[in-house]
């Protein structure tokens, strides 16, 4: 015991005591080797780099079990998975630092280094299940839309058993801690803000509703604070005469989370990270590493190969096709996929900088639908709690985000030509030809990964996307998708499909100069087939990077098949192709060959079924330019009394889309305005004019105006021709003062009638 150098600790954590027991005896372990280390005096700047990485990565450790023995109970149950992520993280972060140090010391020290190392690879860290269950229970709560105070009341009962809250002191004690907690992080955390208020708030109301319970948990804990370590132990003199070689690392069993008790071979596995290789390259020394973490030896000043020691020439690496081929083969024999073996965001860290990351308990990951959607003010009284200063509980601004560096390990490994250049600047269209070939037959995992890659790329240099451009991508494509040798499946051209898309949608330039008539209509030919899909997508971006010429061309290629596809009845299926006319409908030439295809009489069952209302509306609107589509929608069957449903029903867009075509209607003559007027539109253009958008409420009036007058002019018209009729009636009679008392009638008559013109207008028309 007295080589663990086991410190002494007044408090025990209040939750998760396994996990800090576990973390206590991990941390002493490496301090007890730390000053050796120290005095070893390891002569490089990276050999110091890393003494001062393990000391920070010990201090990080030490933060989360004193966060364990001061923080919030019910908190730390629900943030139990985030502090075993740290955990872990620490744990790897330690393993890695000891690795890269152990070839900067004495082979003495070297091996007494590697007995910890081995030590480390022991260390599992498992949540109490007691604790695991509180935890479940209460964000089961949060996760709630509502929650009756029967439904507080019992899940605070049953996590304050479980979490050894029975007693007015255990209470009063977790009322401090949530208040300390609070105070802390009082407006940087809005979120957990909340969640804290909310225990509070159950501690003081169902606080005196718990019974002691002091029997088997307290038992339990007593136990679990007695056991011995899991840590394999071994004196300094243990290792004498033991020599290091870089292979003993090998060993370590790899654990993922989705395998069980399934490992991959050693020799399969990064001697740097013991884990899983799904990159490997080889180095000039002929050793094969994962691709990033040899990246990062080298990143940090190492000119050496980490198994050999031998010094390297340059820093060269080359796919390892083979190893690849055989740790595919090995997942898919056990029924795995790469993808469940990649480290996740949060796996590991590998500097004591990036253990600055999320705060001790992250609420990152946890929803709280009731928090959030809870009306009720829980009211705090901070005025009998003093406060102390407490930087393991900390989530303020300062504190970043832990992010993994930009993925420059897995670039397109598969790719020679790529990793010769490690650009695409310096592509030929022979170059991305070969490209897109290797691309299609990956495994579908890489293909997504490769996707990924292009889109990092694109978006950390701004002038890649014109090189590509330039230097022949978009021909290779296109080349791609002829397939003229008919070696290509269609899966493969797919994965084509999908990468083009990916450059279209991440792209910064604005032109490609190289999409003409011949490409679009190859692009439309797998219209037709069961990558409609995709065809339909790269259509839909590509009119984003084209010229108005290019436009014209694009569209009358394809308006023909896609306004055929508006005729299906598969509704869910013509959002694209919607998408795709309501695009290009803006040109005035598109928009003669658009009315031409019929294009009008195709949207009145889309609109009438309610389906893409607003792409519909926009279509109409952008036809409405021309004087023969006003005509057909007039004159269509439901065509206008569609458009009139959905200014009184549809949303406020829709409405204003609607008001718009009606007034460019009744703009043309007084016969449209005749059939706009049979709709009843009348209660809806005055709701518009009150409640709709700035442009609804402006052409809703302009519209009222309109029929105002031509309803006006009409009675007008009606008066005017009803005076000519009695005077000629009256002409034919011999005189008699009648006859010139109704001349005088009528004549007042008609007077009132030319009035009507110089009233001013208002709202109120009709």
């Amino acid at each position: 015991m007295e080589n663990m150098g086991l410190s002494r600790r007044n408090s025990c954590p209040k939750v998760h005591s396994s996990l800090c027991s576990e973390m206590t005896m991990m941390l002493d372990r490496v301090s007890s080797i730390l000053p050796s280390i120290e005095a070893a005096r390891p002569g490089c700047r990276a050999g110091i780099q890393e003494l001062c990485n393990l000391y920070n990565i010990v201090e990080k450790g030490k933060l989360i079990t004193q966060h364990c023995i001061e923080c919030s109970k019910l908190y730390l149950a629900i943030t139990g998975e985030a502090i075993l992520s740290r955990c872990e993280r620490v744990r790897d972060s330690l393993k890695r630092s000891l690795f890269l140090i152990q070839n900067m010391v004495p082979i003495v020290l070297a091996n007494q280094i590697a007995e910890v190392h081995n030590d480390l690879r022991e260390v599992k860290f498992v949540i109490d299940p007691l604790e695991e269950e509180a935890g479940k229970a209460i964000l089961e709560m949060l996760r709630q839309s509502d929650a009756t105070e029967e439904l507080e009341l019992q899940t605070f009962v049953e996590a304050a058993s479980k979490l050894n809250l029975t007693s007015p002191k255990a209470i009063l004690i977790e009322r401090r801690a949530i208040k300390k907690l609070l105070n802390k992080i009082s407006g940087t955390d809005p979120k957990k803000e909340q969640v804290l208020k909310f225990f509070l708030y159950l501690v003081k109301k169902y606080g005196k509703n718990i019974k002691p319970d002091t029997g088997d948990r307290t038992e339990k804990l007593q136990y679990e604070n007695q056991s011995s370590p899991s840590l394999s132990l071994a004196s300094d003199g243990s290792t004498a005469g033991k020599c290091y070689t870089p292979t003993y690392f090998q060993g370590y069993e790899y654990q993922s989370s989705m395998s069980g008790e399934t490992t991959p071979p050693t020799e399969l596995c990064c001697p740097i990270s013991t884990k899983l290789m799904h990159d490997p390259v080889i180095i000039t020394s002929g050793q094969t590493y994962e691709r990033e973490y040899i990246e990062k030896w080298f990143s940090e000043g190492y000119d050496t190969c980490p198994r050999t020691q031998t010094k390297l020439k340059n820093f060269t690496m080359i796919p390892n096709t083979c190893m690849r081929d055989l740790v595919y083969n090995w997942c898919k024999e056990h029924g795995f996929t790469i993808s469940d073996f990649l480290p996740g965001k949060d796996a590991y860290s590998y500097s004591p900088e990036q253990l600055h990351g999320h705060s001790m308990s992250s609420l990152h990951n946890v929803s709280v639908p009731l928090i959030a959607g809870n009306a009720r003010n829980f009211v705090i009284d901070n005025s009998s709690t003093t406060f102390s200063d407490a930087s393991y509980v900390s989530d303020s601004s300062h504190v970043k985000e832990m992010e993994d560096p930009k993925n420059r390990f897995s670039r397109f490994s598969w790719s020679a030509d790529y990793q010769k250049y490690l650009s695409f600047q310096n592509f030929n269209q022979g170059m991305f030809l070969t490209f897109f070939c290797e691309l299609s037959k990956l495994p579908l995992e890489i293909q997504g990964i490769s996707i990924k890659d292009l889109k990092n790329i694109l978006d950390d240099d701004n002038e890649v996307s014109y090189a590509m451009v330039s230097n022949g991508f978009v021909e290779a494509f296109l080349d791609f998708l002829r397939n003229d040798s008919g070696s290509y499946s269609m899966q493969a051209q797919q994965s084509g499909l999908h990468f083009f898309l990916a450059f279209l949608s991440n792209s910064r330039t604005k032109r490609i100069p190289s999409m003409n008539e011949e490409a679009f209509h190859l692009i439309t030919s797998f219209l037709n087939s069961e990558l409609k899909t995709e065809a339909l997508l790269v259509l839909h971006e590509l009119i984003l990077h084209l010229n108005r010429r290019q436009c014209r061309q694009m569209a009358s290629v394809v308006t023909p098949p896609i306004v055929a596809i508006l005729a299906s009845e598969d509704i869910e299926g013509l959002e694209l192709p919607l998408k795709i006319i309501c695009d290009l409908s803006s040109d005035a030439d598109v928009k003669s060959h658009l009315i031409s295809l019929g294009i009008i009489s195709k949207l009145v069952p889309i609109l009438t079924e309610g389906s893409f209302v607003e792409c519909c509306l926009k279509i109409l609107r952008n036809l409405c330019d021309v004087e023969e589509a006003m005509v057909l929608i007039t004159r269509t069957d439901r065509c206008l009394g569609s458009i009139a449903d959905h200014l009184e029903t549809g949303s406020p867009k829709e409405r204003e889309l609607a008001v718009i075509i009606l007034l460019s209607i009744c703009s043309r003559s007084v016969e449209d305005c005749s059939h706009v007027m049979k709709e009843g539109v009348i209660p809806a253009l005055v709701d518009s004019s009150v409640n709709g958008t700035d442009e609804a409420k402006s052409c809703s009036l302009k519209l009222l105006n309109l029929l105002r007058d031509m309803r006006q002019s009409d009675q007008c018209s009606n008066s005017c021709s009803q005076e000519v009729a009695v005077a000629d009636a009256v002409e034919d009679r011999p005189e008699s003062p009648v006859r010139k008392q109704q001349i005088s009638k009528s004549s007042g008559f008609f007077q009132r009638k030319l009035n009507i013109f110089s009233k001013p207008r208002s709202v109120t028309l009709f």
